[in-house]
């Protein structure tokens, strides 16, 4: 999405659709780019500015009969990751999709599977949001992916509060699935909590909740 607003020059905009918020920064030139997952192909749109104004719109998707995705979201000032799984996968094999190993549209659309993006807010505007999007190449493979999020700033950061009974140790997620464009109804979810001292004796790996499961079919 390319969005011309040169009175808005400089500032952050708030750009909602389909119950999602993304911060957009406009350029000194008053121009704000965003590159936006769709859900259904026709979805209401806002964007609110830093003076209170809003411009109201349509954004429309193509080709999403060939997309089955699945996103989470949250508001907390903490860190989450999604992991997708791809045909039982291991942790850190080929298959294992991630914001440290995305992939790519290209990549997807050259040989099959999934591809990642993630959204951050802009100075204090929009939420965190990481959608996983599985291309549906014609004659690829059938299988499941299995969607696991997990909590680096517990994990491997030791932030205060995310374990035990702290302000951010069950932090709350929203799940969005879309199958061929056709969303689900999202989901609300906590994040299961840890012992504090069970915290301090975790190895490295992936250790996370898993929130969502693709069945893929392609064509």
């Amino acid at each position: 999405m390319i969005l011309h607003a040169p009175c808005q020059a400089g500032t952050v905009a708030e750009l909602s659709y389909g119950g999602i918020q993304l911060g957009l920064m406009i350029d000194p030139a008053g121009e704000g780019r965003i590159e936006v997952p769709g859900f259904k192909p026709v979805t209401p749109a806002v964007v609110s500015f830093a003076d209170g104004s809003e411009l109201a719109f349509s954004l429309r998707f193509s080709s999403l009969e060939r997309i089955e995705r699945v996103a989470v979201m949250w508001d907390t000032p903490i860190q989450l990751t999604l992991n997708a799984l791809e045909f039982g996968a291991a942790p850190g094999a080929t298959g294992h999709v991630s914001p440290d190993h995305p992939r790519d549209f290209h990549d997807a659309r050259r040989s099959g599977g999934g591809f990642m993006a993630v959204y951050e807010p802009v100075d204090g505007v929009g939420q965190h949001l990481q959608v996983y999007s599985y291309y549906l190449k014609s004659g690829g493979v059938a299988g499941g992916v299995e969607l696991v999020v997990d909590f680096p700033s517990r994990n491997l950061e030791r932030l205060a509060g995310t374990c035990g009974d702290g302000e951010f140790a069950s932090p709350r997620l929203a799940v969005l699935q879309s199958v061929r464009g056709k969303p689900a109804r999202p989901l609300n979810r906590r994040l299961s909590p840890v012992g504090c001292a069970e915290v301090a004796s975790l190895a490295d790996g992936l250790r996370g909740d898993r929130v969502a499961d693709l069945k893929v079919s392609p064509r």
